[in-house]
Protein backbone atom coordinates (compact mmCIF):
# COMPACT_ATOMS: atom_id res chain seq x y z
CA UNK A 1 0.00 0.00 0.00
CA UNK A 2 2.08 2.81 1.11
CA UNK A 3 5.84 3.18 0.98
CA UNK A 4 7.67 4.12 4.28
CA UNK A 5 11.19 5.61 4.38
CA UNK A 6 13.30 5.81 7.35
CA UNK A 7 16.33 7.82 7.31
CA UNK A 8 18.58 8.94 11.14
CA UNK A 9 21.35 11.06 11.77
CA UNK A 10 23.97 10.58 14.20
CA UNK A 11 25.25 14.04 15.25
CA UNK A 12 27.81 15.03 18.69
CA UNK A 13 27.28 17.94 20.26
CA UNK A 14 29.94 19.18 22.17
CA UNK A 15 29.65 22.46 24.63
CA UNK A 16 33.00 21.53 25.88
CA UNK A 17 35.27 24.13 26.21
CA UNK A 18 39.57 22.79 26.72
CA UNK A 19 41.22 22.94 29.69
CA UNK A 20 43.82 25.00 29.86
CA UNK A 21 46.25 24.60 32.85
CA UNK A 22 49.48 27.39 33.49
CA UNK A 23 51.75 25.20 35.68
CA UNK A 24 55.10 27.32 35.66
CA UNK A 25 55.24 29.94 35.00
CA UNK A 26 53.14 30.44 38.41
CA UNK A 27 51.25 33.69 39.17
CA UNK A 28 54.00 36.96 39.63
CA UNK A 29 56.54 34.24 40.30
CA UNK A 30 60.50 35.92 39.72
CA UNK A 31 63.30 34.57 37.00
CA UNK A 32 67.03 35.80 37.10
CA UNK A 33 67.79 32.38 34.71
CA UNK A 34 65.80 30.34 31.84
CA UNK A 35 62.72 27.93 32.79
CA UNK A 36 60.68 25.23 31.16
CA UNK A 37 57.03 26.11 30.57
CA UNK A 38 54.59 23.66 32.03
CA UNK A 39 51.28 24.12 30.47
CA UNK A 40 48.57 21.51 29.81
CA UNK A 41 45.64 21.73 28.24
CA UNK A 42 42.76 19.11 28.48
CA UNK A 43 39.52 18.16 26.18
CA UNK A 44 37.70 16.27 23.92
CA UNK A 45 38.94 16.80 19.95
CA UNK A 46 41.84 18.94 20.73
CA UNK A 47 42.93 20.33 17.21
CA UNK A 48 45.35 23.57 18.10
CA UNK A 49 47.08 25.29 20.81
CA UNK A 50 49.29 28.50 20.71
CA UNK A 51 51.22 30.66 23.31
CA UNK A 52 52.36 33.76 23.61
CA UNK A 53 55.05 35.95 25.76
CA UNK A 54 54.24 39.46 25.33
CA UNK A 55 56.17 42.48 27.60
CA UNK A 56 54.26 44.89 29.78
CA UNK A 57 53.81 46.91 26.47
CA UNK A 58 52.01 44.33 25.17
CA UNK A 59 54.83 43.63 22.46
CA UNK A 60 55.36 40.48 21.65
CA UNK A 61 58.61 38.38 22.89
CA UNK A 62 58.11 34.70 22.15
CA UNK A 63 55.23 32.46 20.91
CA UNK A 64 54.76 28.97 19.18
CA UNK A 65 51.86 27.44 18.12
CA UNK A 66 50.55 23.67 17.15
CA UNK A 67 48.18 23.43 14.62
CA UNK A 68 48.38 19.12 14.52
CA UNK A 69 46.78 18.02 17.74
CA UNK A 70 44.31 14.77 17.77
CA UNK A 71 44.86 14.27 21.29
CA UNK A 72 42.81 14.69 24.39
CA UNK A 73 45.89 16.32 26.21
CA UNK A 74 48.66 18.19 25.19
CA UNK A 75 51.73 19.93 26.89
CA UNK A 76 53.96 22.44 26.45
CA UNK A 77 57.93 22.17 27.78
CA UNK A 78 59.41 24.49 26.08
CA UNK A 79 62.58 26.25 27.53
CA UNK A 80 61.90 30.27 27.86
CA UNK A 81 65.47 31.49 27.12
CA UNK A 82 65.02 35.08 29.36
CA UNK A 83 69.27 34.91 28.62
CA UNK A 84 68.66 36.34 25.74
CA UNK A 85 68.39 40.31 24.78
CA UNK A 86 64.49 39.74 23.65
CA UNK A 87 63.88 39.65 27.76
CA UNK A 88 64.77 42.58 29.68
CA UNK A 89 64.19 43.29 33.68
CA UNK A 90 60.06 43.61 34.18
CA UNK A 91 57.14 41.93 33.82
CA UNK A 92 55.83 39.63 31.32
CA UNK A 93 52.29 37.83 30.06
CA UNK A 94 52.02 34.60 29.30
CA UNK A 95 48.76 33.65 27.41
CA UNK A 96 47.87 29.70 26.18
CA UNK A 97 44.72 29.62 23.63
CA UNK A 98 43.54 25.67 22.63
CA UNK A 99 40.43 24.90 20.48
CA UNK A 100 38.69 21.86 19.67
CA UNK A 101 37.35 20.76 16.37
CA UNK A 102 34.28 22.42 17.26
CA UNK A 103 35.17 25.49 17.76
CA UNK A 104 35.06 25.62 21.40
CA UNK A 105 37.78 27.97 22.84
CA UNK A 106 40.03 27.55 25.87
CA UNK A 107 42.30 30.51 27.16
CA UNK A 108 44.65 30.78 30.62
CA UNK A 109 46.93 33.77 31.12
CA UNK A 110 49.63 34.47 33.97
CA UNK A 111 52.27 37.55 34.74
CA UNK A 112 55.73 36.30 35.80
CA UNK A 113 58.80 39.01 36.42
CA UNK A 114 62.18 38.41 34.88
CA UNK A 115 65.16 39.99 37.05
CA UNK A 116 68.41 39.65 35.60
CA UNK A 117 69.89 42.71 37.96
CA UNK A 118 71.88 41.16 40.75
CA UNK A 119 71.96 43.15 44.22
CA UNK A 120 73.80 45.78 44.39
CA UNK A 121 76.13 45.21 47.87
CA UNK A 122 78.62 48.07 49.49
CA UNK A 123 79.48 48.89 52.71
CA UNK A 124 80.69 45.57 54.01
CA UNK A 125 82.34 45.42 57.54
CA UNK A 126 83.51 42.28 59.27
CA UNK A 127 83.58 42.99 63.38
CA UNK A 128 85.99 41.93 64.90
CA UNK A 129 88.89 42.13 62.63
CA UNK A 130 90.86 39.43 63.92
CA UNK A 131 88.69 36.24 64.53
CA UNK A 132 88.90 33.76 67.69
CA UNK A 133 87.59 30.18 67.72
CA UNK A 134 84.28 30.11 68.98
CA UNK A 135 83.85 34.09 68.66
CA UNK A 136 80.88 35.26 67.58
CA UNK A 137 81.54 37.60 64.00
CA UNK A 138 79.47 40.07 62.78
CA UNK A 139 78.76 40.80 58.88
CA UNK A 140 77.48 44.23 57.91
CA UNK A 141 76.26 44.80 54.07
CA UNK A 142 74.11 47.31 52.56
CA UNK A 143 72.15 45.60 49.81
CA UNK A 144 69.63 47.48 47.58
CA UNK A 145 67.57 45.95 44.79
CA UNK A 146 64.41 46.68 43.09
CA UNK A 147 63.06 42.97 43.78
CA UNK A 148 65.07 42.03 47.13
CA UNK A 149 64.23 38.32 47.92
CA UNK A 150 65.17 37.91 51.33
CA UNK A 151 64.50 34.07 51.23
CA UNK A 152 68.14 33.22 49.64
CA UNK A 153 70.80 35.04 51.95
CA UNK A 154 73.95 32.99 51.78
CA UNK A 155 77.37 34.00 52.89
CA UNK A 156 80.38 32.89 50.95
CA UNK A 157 83.65 31.57 53.34
CA UNK A 158 86.96 30.09 52.75
CA UNK A 159 87.56 28.69 56.27
CA UNK A 160 89.41 25.72 55.34
CA UNK A 161 90.52 26.09 52.44
CA UNK A 162 87.36 25.38 50.42
CA UNK A 163 85.02 28.54 49.41
CA UNK A 164 81.13 27.04 51.08
CA UNK A 165 78.22 29.01 51.35
CA UNK A 166 76.28 29.00 54.48
CA UNK A 167 72.36 29.56 54.36
CA UNK A 168 71.43 32.48 56.47
CA UNK A 169 68.14 31.91 58.39
CA UNK A 170 65.97 35.34 59.06
CA UNK A 171 65.76 37.07 62.27
CA UNK A 172 64.32 39.76 61.27
CA UNK A 173 64.01 41.88 57.84
CA UNK A 174 67.74 43.33 58.67
CA UNK A 175 68.79 40.63 60.73
CA UNK A 176 70.34 37.40 59.29
CA UNK A 177 72.31 34.38 61.54
CA UNK A 178 74.54 31.54 60.79
CA UNK A 179 75.55 29.04 63.57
Amino acid sequence: TGLNITSSTTFEVNNGVPNVTINVPSSNSYYGDGFNMDLSVVGNNLSDSYYNITNSSGALVLENSNNSISTESFSWSDYVNISNSSFVDGVYTLTTFSNNTFGNNGTSSTNFNVDKTYPELNGATVNPGTVYNNETVIFTVNVSDTNLNYSKIYLSANFSGNWTNYTMSNESTVTFNYS
